[in-house]
């Protein structure tokens, strides 16, 4: 089992007929999340009203405009916002399900690429685990989140191109594209076009296709508002979030989880040592390509600090990262299978099912948070006059899952526009002590009239500084 650049011709017809034969599976595998989602109760999460409502409050040129070039700064994600949030429309369920299509497309679109760097049993266990990998739970979730999905679907697309059919300028353009829909890709795209240039020896044509994606990071770092705190990730974040308790989860699994997944990216550097390298040995080759693709596809999202956490909103930084980790596991299953089958195939079917019933938990989590918000959402319209002024909501939910409905101060707002008519302007609801205050400087006019609400309680008081302190 050998893998190849060229593996229609080179890679035994036996080794690569599973792997078409299994691309359904992989492809049901990676949406099942999503379709759960949709049959157990999905809904708009924080920033899904929002973005919905900028369609309704700015109209869809403004609102895409808007999204390319101020918040959150992609070019090409108002397209894909403006079909989630307008062309299918308020209709969470179908959405859930549109989500559930493009994670299955993603893991089926890893699985057949990944034939181009790996033997194809590897292939076949890293498209499995790409698609249950369960440190990124927001990308089979969370509906704006989806455009980094496709943004991966698009890095694949071009690298069949490039590798297969050397289309040099559709390659680049595809890359670009993959990057203005959302910048955290750029590391596996300039893994893909290097690798290529690298592999054929062909420098000219190398510039060529890395133009693009670097023209596209370069204006993404320009236009997006994350790159103006540059400043390195917290390494623990890195080692629990994409190695630890994110991917195997909470106590001992994620410690040892964490233990052997350091104990393989350590090897892949040893085995670079010439008195411990072996140039004709699968796992050391596979097992350095997956390192690599997984640090590359990191370092720009580490560069701006951004968190890779173990569950919630910010596992979405996870995504990327994720091709790379699935192919480390995949490449030591394959190890160890090839010393002993048996024990290496029950490993293996442990590994996707302990991953699958962690997918599980997340989903349930994703409902409860939708559950909280609708708790809020009858509360305030059962008690709040909309007439009465400006009303300050809280306190904030934290049902200690990391993901709520509302978040933002503006995700209350949004949802009652959205959903239950203009009159709800004045409602917003306040993250902490220094937002209430904001939101109080904002309407500095109105102070008089600002009242605060709890809730929990379903009380309503007249609006003072205090409130903002103690909630």
């Amino acid at each position: 089992m050998l893998a190849t650049t060229r593996p229609s011709r080179e890679t035994p017809a036996e080794f690569v007929e599973p792997v078409h034969s299994h691309t359904l599976l992989v492809f049901v595998l990676g949406a099942m999340p999503s379709l759960l989602w949709a049959l157990w109760g999905a809904d708009y999460l924080t920033d899904d009203f929002v973005v919905a409502m900028w369609f309704e409050e700015k109209g869809i040129v403004e609102a895409v405009r808007d999204i390319a070039f101020r918040r959150p700064g992609r070019p090409l994600a108002g397209f894909y916002y403006l079909f989630i949030y307008q062309g299918i429309g308020d209709v969470p369920a179908l959405q859930a399900v549109w989500l559930g299509v493009v994670n299955g497309a993603m893991a089926a679109a890893v699985l057949r690429t990944s034939l181009l760097f790996v033997g194809a049993r590897t292939a076949l266990l890293g498209g499995l685990l790409i698609a249950v990998v369960p440190n990124h739970a927001t990308a089979r979730l969370w509906f704006v989140v989806g455009s980094y999905v496709v943004s991966i679907i698009i890095v694949c697309a071009a690298t069949q191109i490039l590798w297969r059919k050397r289309w040099l300028v559709g390659s680049t353009l595809l890359f670009a594209s993959a990057v203005l829909l959302y910048e955290g890709v750029i590391g596996l795209a300039l893994v893909a076009a290097a690798w290529w240039a690298w592999s054929n020896k062909s420098w000219r044509d190398g510039a060529i296709v890395l133009a693009g994606p670097v023209l596209a990071a370069l204006l993404m770092l320009f236009l997006s508002p994350k790159a103006s705190g540059a400043r390195l990730a917290a390494i623990d974040t890195i080692a629990h979030g994409l190695f630890g308790e994110g991917l195997w989860g909470a106590g001992l699994p994620g410690l040892i989880g964490l233990v052997a997944m350091l104990g393989l990216i350590v090897w892949s550097a040893v085995s670079l040592v010439p008195k411990y390298h072996r140039p004709r040995d699968c796992f050391d080759r596979e097992l350095r390509r997956a390192v690599a693709v997984t640090f590359v596809a990191a370092a720009p999202l580490a560069y701006v600090s951004l968190i890779f956490g173990s569950g919630g909103i910010n596992d979405r930084n996870n995504l990327v990262p994720s091709v790379g980790i699935a192919f480390i596991v995949a490449a030591a299953l394959q190890q160890i299978w090839n010393r002993n089958r048996g024990f290496g195939n029950a490993l293996a079917v442990s590994v996707v099912v302990l991953f699958a019933v962690l997918n599980v938990t997340d989903t349930n989590d994703y409902v409860e948070a939708v559950r909280d918000g609708e708790v809020v959402t009858q509360r305030v319209l059962a008690d709040i006059d909309p007439s009465g002024g400006l009303v300050l909501v809280g306190p904030p939910l934290d049902g200690g899952r990391g993901m709520e409905q509302f978040i933002l101060q503006e995700d209350l707002r949004a949802s009652l526009l959205l959903r239950n008519g203009s009159q709800w302007r004045q409602v917003w609801m306040y993250k902490d002590a220094t937002s209430c205050r904001e939101l109080n400087d904002r309407f500095g006019d109105d102070a008089e009239t600002v009242s605060f609400y709890d809730w929990r309680s379903r009380s309503t008081v007249q609006f003072e500084d205090r409130h903002c302190d103690t909630g």
